[in-house]
């Protein structure tokens, strides 16, 4: 009904690894068949997307290779890293992730767990990623989740500098993954996205209030939103005017750039892994990325360290101009220039990032 009558492209299943199903055929598996089929009867292309907090590459591999056959998974680990990457609490689940380090595993490989021990699920924890097609990966900086299920439902844009949304963007963006943007991310919107739900049964709304209370009893004698309260329905609005005025529109440029960028660069074209090169300094807290394309190259340097750090980069020919600098103030404009020669040796500003490409293109 949702792929035939309401003509939806994808479907994210929410939360699988919570679905106890120990059948032959487990119903995930059963869904990417039924979705597979309509496909063949209408010669279209509809997709299932799942949510797994499993690390297993099982529910994303083909029928013939054992798998559900479900066309692509969230990544939460990508997000989970880069949050702790860019400065943010490690509570919770977040504890299991260091940082920057995690970061480079996770752009190079997805999982940052593909076995090794979890503290904070007290076990071994995950499967490799070797061989699993990149477009089998959605990734982001946040989502409705990790915004909504906050006290206050704060974005991003609320709790990082505007360096450090330009630096996640620019992770995410530049990815070998299928990168999900957030309504209202591009433009940096300032309005939260609070949970809010409208039941007409009044004992679940009680149940619902009562468990958000249990949730966030950490956060001590607070006034949380009510789920169910028109306001907090209002309050998650977006004001669309925004992306037309300073900052906002600054950011929506940015992003209509590396959005322009991805679309248009050569080496984009070439999403395997073992192509794409990840080098992490832990004492710069310096990611270097490497991605090739026949003759074509892209550097990516993303410095997450609140300092100026030095990088050296090797093989970079005469030819390679610096195409961005999200720090410099024309990072965005219709004019940037590739006067810039590239040496070995350059310093680049804290929470930044720098795009360095043989291949000149325009914004």
């Amino acid at each position: 009904m949702w792929l035939r009558d309401f003509h939806i492209d994808a479907l994210r299943l929410d939360a699988i690894h919570a679905i106890k199903d120990y059948s032959s055929n487990p119903l995930v598996s059963e869904l990417a068949d039924a979705v597979a089929a309509y496909n063949t009867a209408t010669n279209s292309r509809k997709y299932l997307i799942a949510e797994t907090d499993l690390n297993d590459t099982r529910v994303i591999k083909t029928k013939i290779e054992g798998g559900y056959g479900v066309d692509a998974q969230w990544c939460d680990e990508f997000h989970h890293s880069l949050r702790v990457a860019t400065g943010q609490d490690r509570t919770g689940y977040y504890s299991d992730f260091d940082g920057v380090a995690d970061f480079a595993t996770s752009y190079k490989n997805a999982y940052v767990y593909t076995g090794q021990y979890s503290e904070e699920r007290h076990r071994n924890f995950g499967t490799s990623t070797q061989g699993i097609p990149s477009d089998k990966f959605v990734v982001f900086s946040q989502n409705h989740d990790q915004i909504g299920n906050r006290v206050f439902g704060e974005r991003t844009a609320q709790l990082l500098s505007v360096a450090q949304l330009k630096l996640a963007a620019m992770a995410v963006l530049t990815s070998p993954y299928i990168p999900l943007i957030f309504m209202g991310e591009e433009w940096a919107a300032s309005t939260p996205f609070q949970y809010f739900v409208d039941h007409s049964d009044r004992a679940l709304l009680k149940a619902i209030e009562e468990g958000r209370k249990r949730e966030f009893s950490f956060a001590g004698n607070v006034q949380l939103p009510i789920a169910h309260d028109l306001n907090t329905f209002e309050n998650s609005k977006l004001v669309w005017q925004e992306q037309t005025e300073g900052i906002h529109a600054a950011m929506l440029r940015f992003y209509k750039f590396l959005i322009q960028l991805r679309k248009s660069h050569p080496v984009f074209k070439n999403n395997n892994r073992d192509d794409i090169a990840v080098i992490n300094d832990e004492d710069t807290q310096v990611i270097i990325v490497e991605r090739l394309y026949e003759a074509h190259r892209l550097t990516i340097v993303l410095n997450f360290s609140a300092d100026i750090a030095t990088v050296l980069l090797r093989d970079i020919d005469a030819t390679s101009r610096i195409i961005l600098d999200t720090s410099a103030e024309n990072y965005i404009s219709q004019d940037i220039q590739f006067s810039e020669e590239i040496t070995t040796t350059f310093t680049i500003r804290p929470n930044s990032a720098i795009l360095i490409s043989n291949h000149h293109v325009h914004p």
